[in-house]
Protein backbone atom coordinates (compact mmCIF):
# COMPACT_ATOMS: atom_id res chain seq x y z
CA UNK A 1 0.00 0.00 0.00
CA UNK A 2 1.00 3.81 -0.07
CA UNK A 3 2.68 5.21 2.57
CA UNK A 4 0.91 8.53 2.19
CA UNK A 5 -2.64 6.66 1.70
CA UNK A 6 -2.02 4.79 4.63
CA UNK A 7 -1.55 7.21 6.87
CA UNK A 8 -4.35 9.39 5.57
CA UNK A 9 -7.09 5.87 5.57
CA UNK A 10 -9.04 6.91 8.27
CA UNK A 11 -10.13 4.41 11.08
CA UNK A 12 -13.96 5.77 10.64
CA UNK A 13 -14.59 5.60 6.82
CA UNK A 14 -16.46 3.05 5.78
CA UNK A 15 -18.03 2.13 1.87
CA UNK A 16 -21.71 1.06 1.93
CA UNK A 17 -21.27 -0.54 5.78
CA UNK A 18 -17.52 -2.05 5.52
CA UNK A 19 -14.77 -0.37 7.31
CA UNK A 20 -12.06 0.77 5.05
CA UNK A 21 -9.04 -0.25 6.85
CA UNK A 22 -6.88 -3.11 5.07
CA UNK A 23 -9.23 -5.71 5.56
CA UNK A 24 -11.80 -4.23 4.31
CA UNK A 25 -10.57 -2.32 1.52
CA UNK A 26 -9.20 -5.56 -0.22
CA UNK A 27 -12.99 -7.32 0.77
CA UNK A 28 -14.72 -4.07 -1.19
CA UNK A 29 -12.28 -4.21 -4.31
CA UNK A 30 -12.90 -8.52 -4.53
CA UNK A 31 -16.22 -8.04 -4.20
CA UNK A 32 -16.71 -5.16 -6.82
CA UNK A 33 -14.52 -6.65 -9.32
CA UNK A 34 -16.78 -9.72 -9.13
CA UNK A 35 -20.03 -7.77 -9.66
CA UNK A 36 -21.73 -7.42 -13.25
CA UNK A 37 -22.24 -3.53 -11.96
CA UNK A 38 -19.99 -1.76 -13.89
CA UNK A 39 -19.92 1.05 -11.68
CA UNK A 40 -18.54 -1.03 -8.64
CA UNK A 41 -15.95 -2.78 -11.19
CA UNK A 42 -14.74 0.74 -12.03
CA UNK A 43 -14.70 1.81 -7.97
CA UNK A 44 -12.88 -1.56 -7.93
CA UNK A 45 -10.39 -0.42 -10.62
CA UNK A 46 -9.95 2.61 -8.83
CA UNK A 47 -9.30 2.03 -5.27
CA UNK A 48 -6.82 -0.51 -6.44
CA UNK A 49 -4.93 2.09 -8.17
CA UNK A 50 -4.98 4.38 -5.02
CA UNK A 51 -3.90 1.46 -2.34
CA UNK A 52 -0.84 0.54 -5.25
CA UNK A 53 2.35 2.10 -4.59
CA UNK A 54 2.60 4.26 -6.85
CA UNK A 55 2.38 8.02 -6.04
CA UNK A 56 -0.47 9.39 -8.76
CA UNK A 57 -3.44 8.47 -10.48
CA UNK A 58 -4.21 8.39 -13.79
CA UNK A 59 -7.45 10.66 -14.67
CA UNK A 60 -9.06 11.83 -17.83
CA UNK A 61 -10.51 14.76 -18.70
CA UNK A 62 -13.95 15.17 -19.75
CA UNK A 63 -12.95 16.67 -23.13
CA UNK A 64 -16.16 19.35 -22.36
CA UNK A 65 -13.86 22.06 -23.99
CA UNK A 66 -10.78 20.03 -25.95
CA UNK A 67 -10.14 16.84 -26.76
CA UNK A 68 -10.55 14.25 -24.01
CA UNK A 69 -6.64 13.68 -22.43
CA UNK A 70 -5.22 11.86 -19.55
CA UNK A 71 -3.41 13.32 -17.06
CA UNK A 72 -0.96 11.62 -13.91
CA UNK A 73 -1.99 13.57 -10.49
CA UNK A 74 -0.12 12.93 -7.10
CA UNK A 75 -2.62 11.11 -4.47
CA UNK A 76 -1.14 13.93 -2.50
CA UNK A 77 -3.21 16.25 -4.12
CA UNK A 78 -6.18 14.51 -4.14
CA UNK A 79 -5.96 13.85 -0.24
CA UNK A 80 -5.56 17.59 0.44
CA UNK A 81 -8.24 17.70 -1.90
CA UNK A 82 -10.74 15.77 0.42
CA UNK A 83 -8.99 17.73 3.74
CA UNK A 84 -9.72 21.33 2.19
CA UNK A 85 -13.55 20.45 1.52
CA UNK A 86 -13.98 18.48 4.85
CA UNK A 87 -12.56 21.76 6.36
CA UNK A 88 -14.51 24.58 4.54
CA UNK A 89 -17.70 22.52 4.89
CA UNK A 90 -17.21 21.48 8.52
CA UNK A 91 -17.45 17.41 7.54
CA UNK A 92 -16.99 15.21 10.80
CA UNK A 93 -15.13 11.64 11.06
CA UNK A 94 -18.29 9.65 11.05
CA UNK A 95 -20.67 11.61 9.21
CA UNK A 96 -22.89 10.15 6.28
CA UNK A 97 -21.88 10.61 2.46
CA UNK A 98 -23.85 9.62 -0.57
CA UNK A 99 -22.14 8.97 -3.73
CA UNK A 100 -24.10 8.87 -7.48
CA UNK A 101 -21.41 9.99 -9.43
CA UNK A 102 -19.21 7.84 -11.96
CA UNK A 103 -16.36 6.67 -10.39
CA UNK A 104 -14.27 7.01 -13.37
CA UNK A 105 -14.10 10.45 -13.16
CA UNK A 106 -12.67 12.99 -11.13
CA UNK A 107 -16.32 13.78 -8.88
CA UNK A 108 -16.56 10.29 -8.18
CA UNK A 109 -13.23 9.65 -7.14
CA UNK A 110 -13.04 12.13 -4.92
CA UNK A 111 -16.31 11.53 -3.35
CA UNK A 112 -14.20 8.24 -2.28
CA UNK A 113 -11.41 9.72 -1.21
CA UNK A 114 -12.84 12.00 0.92
CA UNK A 115 -14.51 9.18 2.20
CA UNK A 116 -11.05 7.61 3.28
CA UNK A 117 -9.42 10.27 4.01
CA UNK A 118 -12.30 12.20 6.28
CA UNK A 119 -13.70 9.25 8.03
CA UNK A 120 -17.34 9.58 6.03
CA UNK A 121 -19.55 6.61 5.94
CA UNK A 122 -20.23 6.35 2.09
CA UNK A 123 -23.21 4.83 0.64
CA UNK A 124 -22.22 4.09 -3.08
CA UNK A 125 -24.82 3.46 -5.39
CA UNK A 126 -25.23 3.45 -9.21
CA UNK A 127 -24.95 6.76 -11.24
CA UNK A 128 -29.06 7.75 -11.62
CA UNK A 129 -30.66 11.01 -12.64
CA UNK A 130 -32.94 10.14 -9.61
CA UNK A 131 -30.18 9.68 -6.65
CA UNK A 132 -32.33 9.34 -3.91
CA UNK A 133 -34.68 6.48 -5.69
CA UNK A 134 -32.93 3.48 -4.61
CA UNK A 135 -32.10 4.65 -0.96
CA UNK A 136 -34.42 5.67 2.11
CA UNK A 137 -31.01 7.37 3.80
CA UNK A 138 -30.47 10.68 5.30
CA UNK A 139 -27.14 12.14 4.61
CA UNK A 140 -24.70 14.72 6.04
CA UNK A 141 -23.07 15.61 2.77
CA UNK A 142 -23.82 14.64 -0.99
CA UNK A 143 -22.08 15.56 -4.39
CA UNK A 144 -24.61 16.06 -7.33
CA UNK A 145 -24.82 17.04 -11.22
CA UNK A 146 -27.23 19.71 -11.59
CA UNK A 147 -29.22 17.39 -13.43
CA UNK A 148 -29.14 15.34 -10.93
CA UNK A 149 -30.49 18.27 -8.32
CA UNK A 150 -33.06 19.38 -10.45
CA UNK A 151 -34.93 15.78 -10.79
CA UNK A 152 -34.42 15.73 -7.17
CA UNK A 153 -36.21 18.94 -5.88
CA UNK A 154 -38.58 17.01 -3.05
CA UNK A 155 -35.49 14.56 -1.99
CA UNK A 156 -32.99 17.32 -1.55
CA UNK A 157 -34.12 18.08 2.26
CA UNK A 158 -32.56 14.69 3.07
CA UNK A 159 -28.89 15.99 3.13
CA UNK A 160 -27.33 18.26 4.97
CA UNK A 161 -25.03 19.60 2.64
CA UNK A 162 -25.07 19.19 -1.18
CA UNK A 163 -22.11 20.66 -3.38
CA UNK A 164 -22.95 20.81 -7.46
CA UNK A 165 -20.87 20.55 -10.40
CA UNK A 166 -20.17 19.40 -13.65
CA UNK A 167 -22.56 21.82 -15.70
CA UNK A 168 -24.09 25.15 -15.55
CA UNK A 169 -26.85 26.05 -12.97
CA UNK A 170 -29.59 28.06 -15.00
CA UNK A 171 -31.11 31.43 -13.05
CA UNK A 172 -34.50 28.90 -12.93
CA UNK A 173 -33.29 26.13 -11.35
CA UNK A 174 -31.01 28.42 -8.64
CA UNK A 175 -34.12 30.11 -7.91
CA UNK A 176 -35.78 26.46 -6.76
CA UNK A 177 -32.68 25.62 -4.78
CA UNK A 178 -32.84 28.63 -2.64
CA UNK A 179 -36.06 27.66 -1.46
CA UNK A 180 -34.67 24.18 -0.13
CA UNK A 181 -33.59 23.85 3.96
CA UNK A 182 -30.13 22.56 2.68
CA UNK A 183 -27.01 23.95 2.10
CA UNK A 184 -26.36 23.73 -1.36
CA UNK A 185 -23.40 25.29 -2.88
CA UNK A 186 -22.00 25.27 -6.77
CA UNK A 187 -18.44 24.24 -6.86
CA UNK A 188 -15.16 25.46 -9.68
CA UNK A 189 -13.00 23.07 -10.56
CA UNK A 190 -11.96 20.84 -13.19
CA UNK A 191 -9.62 17.50 -13.61
CA UNK A 192 -6.38 19.33 -13.26
CA UNK A 193 -7.27 21.02 -9.71
CA UNK A 194 -8.90 17.80 -8.35
CA UNK A 195 -12.06 18.48 -7.91
CA UNK A 196 -12.96 22.25 -6.95
CA UNK A 197 -10.56 24.81 -5.21
CA UNK A 198 -13.35 27.18 -5.36
CA UNK A 199 -17.38 27.51 -3.66
CA UNK A 200 -20.33 29.51 -3.85
CA UNK A 201 -23.67 29.39 -1.74
CA UNK A 202 -26.87 29.16 -3.50
CA UNK A 203 -29.16 28.15 -0.57
CA UNK A 204 -30.28 29.07 2.05
CA UNK A 205 -31.52 32.07 0.03
CA UNK A 206 -29.87 34.40 2.45
CA UNK A 207 -26.46 33.00 2.19
CA UNK A 208 -26.87 33.16 -1.83
CA UNK A 209 -24.14 34.64 -4.03
CA UNK A 210 -23.16 34.93 -7.61
CA UNK A 211 -19.42 34.76 -6.29
CA UNK A 212 -16.88 32.03 -5.73
CA UNK A 213 -14.37 32.14 -2.68
CA UNK A 214 -11.46 29.94 -3.08
CA UNK A 215 -10.38 26.95 -0.57
CA UNK A 216 -6.81 26.92 1.31
CA UNK A 217 -4.58 28.61 0.28
CA UNK A 218 -5.68 28.96 -3.34
CA UNK A 219 -5.20 32.48 -5.02
CA UNK A 220 -6.95 33.90 -8.34
CA UNK A 221 -5.53 36.32 -10.31
CA UNK A 222 -6.33 37.14 -14.22
CA UNK A 223 -4.64 37.31 -17.05
CA UNK A 224 -4.38 39.99 -19.82
CA UNK A 225 -7.52 38.72 -21.45
CA UNK A 226 -9.25 38.71 -18.42
CA UNK A 227 -9.31 35.05 -18.01
CA UNK A 228 -9.05 33.03 -14.29
CA UNK A 229 -5.19 32.25 -12.99
CA UNK A 230 -4.96 29.96 -10.65
CA UNK A 231 -2.54 29.10 -8.12
CA UNK A 232 -3.14 26.33 -5.70
CA UNK A 233 0.11 24.91 -4.31
CA UNK A 234 -2.21 22.22 -2.40
CA UNK A 235 -3.57 20.03 -5.04
CA UNK A 236 -1.67 21.25 -8.10
CA UNK A 237 1.73 22.50 -9.64
CA UNK A 238 2.59 25.88 -10.86
CA UNK A 239 0.42 28.09 -12.41
CA UNK A 240 -3.06 27.24 -14.15
CA UNK A 241 -4.49 29.08 -17.07
CA UNK A 242 -8.01 29.23 -17.78
CA UNK A 243 -10.50 29.91 -20.27
CA UNK A 244 -12.98 31.10 -17.51
CA UNK A 245 -13.59 34.91 -17.96
CA UNK A 246 -14.43 36.63 -14.49
CA UNK A 247 -14.94 39.83 -12.69
CA UNK A 248 -12.42 39.35 -9.43
CA UNK A 249 -13.25 40.15 -6.41
CA UNK A 250 -9.92 40.06 -4.70
CA UNK A 251 -7.46 37.79 -4.58
CA UNK A 252 -9.79 34.93 -2.69
CA UNK A 253 -13.37 35.44 -4.77
CA UNK A 254 -14.50 35.85 -8.40
CA UNK A 255 -17.58 36.09 -10.73
CA UNK A 256 -17.42 33.67 -13.73
CA UNK A 257 -19.22 35.56 -16.55
CA UNK A 258 -18.61 32.57 -19.37
CA UNK A 259 -15.24 31.24 -21.97
CA UNK A 260 -12.95 32.75 -23.87
CA UNK A 261 -13.32 30.44 -26.41
CA UNK A 262 -17.66 31.05 -26.65
CA UNK A 263 -17.65 35.00 -26.57
CA UNK A 264 -19.26 36.26 -29.77
CA UNK A 265 -18.37 39.31 -30.88
CA UNK A 266 -21.00 41.53 -32.46
CA UNK A 267 -20.56 44.75 -33.67
CA UNK A 268 -17.93 45.18 -31.19
CA UNK A 269 -20.28 44.12 -28.55
CA UNK A 270 -18.77 41.37 -26.24
CA UNK A 271 -21.83 38.73 -25.89
CA UNK A 272 -20.99 35.99 -22.72
CA UNK A 273 -23.35 32.66 -24.70
CA UNK A 274 -23.93 31.49 -21.17
CA UNK A 275 -24.65 34.58 -19.38
CA UNK A 276 -27.83 34.76 -22.35
CA UNK A 277 -28.17 31.05 -21.18
CA UNK A 278 -29.48 31.85 -17.87
CA UNK A 279 -31.98 34.12 -19.14
CA UNK A 280 -33.49 31.74 -21.87
CA UNK A 281 -33.38 28.75 -19.51
CA UNK A 282 -37.18 29.49 -18.40
CA UNK A 283 -38.04 29.64 -22.14
CA UNK A 284 -36.94 26.41 -22.86
CA UNK A 285 -37.56 23.34 -21.52
CA UNK A 286 -34.85 20.99 -23.39
CA UNK A 287 -31.17 21.44 -23.94
CA UNK A 288 -30.11 24.01 -25.89
CA UNK A 289 -26.88 26.78 -26.01
CA UNK A 290 -25.91 30.04 -27.98
CA UNK A 291 -23.14 30.17 -30.82
CA UNK A 292 -22.23 32.05 -33.32
CA UNK A 293 -22.60 32.78 -37.15
CA UNK A 294 -21.19 34.94 -39.34
CA UNK A 295 -22.96 37.73 -40.32
CA UNK A 296 -22.21 40.62 -43.01
CA UNK A 297 -22.80 43.80 -41.17
CA UNK A 298 -22.59 42.51 -37.19
CA UNK A 299 -19.25 40.28 -38.20
CA UNK A 300 -20.82 37.62 -36.38
CA UNK A 301 -24.34 37.40 -34.76
CA UNK A 302 -25.93 35.62 -31.88
CA UNK A 303 -27.96 31.81 -32.80
CA UNK A 304 -29.92 29.52 -30.81
CA UNK A 305 -29.58 25.92 -31.23
CA UNK A 306 -31.80 23.50 -29.52
CA UNK A 307 -32.33 19.87 -29.17
CA UNK A 308 -35.93 19.03 -30.04
CA UNK A 309 -38.24 19.68 -32.25
CA UNK A 310 -39.55 23.22 -33.57
CA UNK A 311 -43.24 22.26 -33.48
CA UNK A 312 -42.80 22.23 -29.30
CA UNK A 313 -41.27 26.11 -29.59
CA UNK A 314 -44.02 26.94 -32.34
CA UNK A 315 -43.67 31.28 -31.67
CA UNK A 316 -40.09 30.71 -29.51
CA UNK A 317 -38.05 33.88 -31.33
CA UNK A 318 -41.54 36.06 -31.71
CA UNK A 319 -42.04 35.39 -27.85
CA UNK A 320 -38.10 35.93 -27.12
CA UNK A 321 -38.61 39.20 -29.21
CA UNK A 322 -40.88 40.59 -26.74
CA UNK A 323 -38.98 40.29 -23.58
CA UNK A 324 -37.25 42.87 -22.38
CA UNK A 325 -34.40 41.22 -20.58
CA UNK A 326 -32.20 40.80 -23.20
CA UNK A 327 -29.92 43.34 -24.87
CA UNK A 328 -30.67 43.74 -29.27
CA UNK A 329 -27.45 42.01 -29.46
CA UNK A 330 -27.83 39.49 -27.24
CA UNK A 331 -31.21 38.87 -28.50
CA UNK A 332 -30.85 35.28 -31.15
CA UNK A 333 -31.30 35.96 -34.71
CA UNK A 334 -32.02 32.73 -35.41
CA UNK A 335 -32.84 29.24 -34.24
CA UNK A 336 -32.05 25.84 -35.36
CA UNK A 337 -33.28 23.00 -34.12
CA UNK A 338 -31.36 19.37 -33.66
CA UNK A 339 -32.59 16.19 -33.27
CA UNK A 340 -29.50 15.61 -30.87
CA UNK A 341 -26.41 16.94 -29.75
CA UNK A 342 -23.09 15.82 -29.72
CA UNK A 343 -22.00 15.00 -25.80
CA UNK A 344 -19.19 14.09 -24.04
CA UNK A 345 -18.85 10.87 -22.34
CA UNK A 346 -19.93 12.65 -19.12
CA UNK A 347 -23.56 14.04 -20.93
CA UNK A 348 -21.48 17.76 -21.49
CA UNK A 349 -22.57 19.26 -24.30
CA UNK A 350 -19.61 19.71 -27.26
CA UNK A 351 -20.49 23.08 -28.72
CA UNK A 352 -18.45 23.11 -31.70
CA UNK A 353 -18.67 19.97 -32.60
CA UNK A 354 -22.92 20.00 -32.59
CA UNK A 355 -22.74 23.45 -34.51
CA UNK A 356 -20.47 22.20 -36.80
CA UNK A 357 -23.63 19.50 -37.63
CA UNK A 358 -25.03 22.48 -39.04
CA UNK A 359 -22.83 22.46 -42.24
Amino acid sequence: MNTLVKNHLHSKAKINGIPCDWEGLEQLISSFAKSKESYLQKTADFLTQWLAPQETITLHTSGTTGIPKQIAVKKAYMIRSAMLTGAFLQLQAGDSALCVLPTDYIAGKMMIVRALVLGLSLELLPPSSTPFADTSNCFDFVALTPMQAMKSLSELHRAKKIILGGAPISAPMEALLQEIPTEIYATYGMTETVSHIALRPIAPKERHSMVYTTIGESRVWQDEQGCLVIYCPEVAEGEIHTHDVVRLHGAHAFEWLGRLDNIINSAGVKIYPEGVERKLSSFISDRFFIWKEPDALLGERVILLVEGREADYPHLLENLQKETVFSKYELPKKIYFLPHFQLTASDKIQREATAKLLL
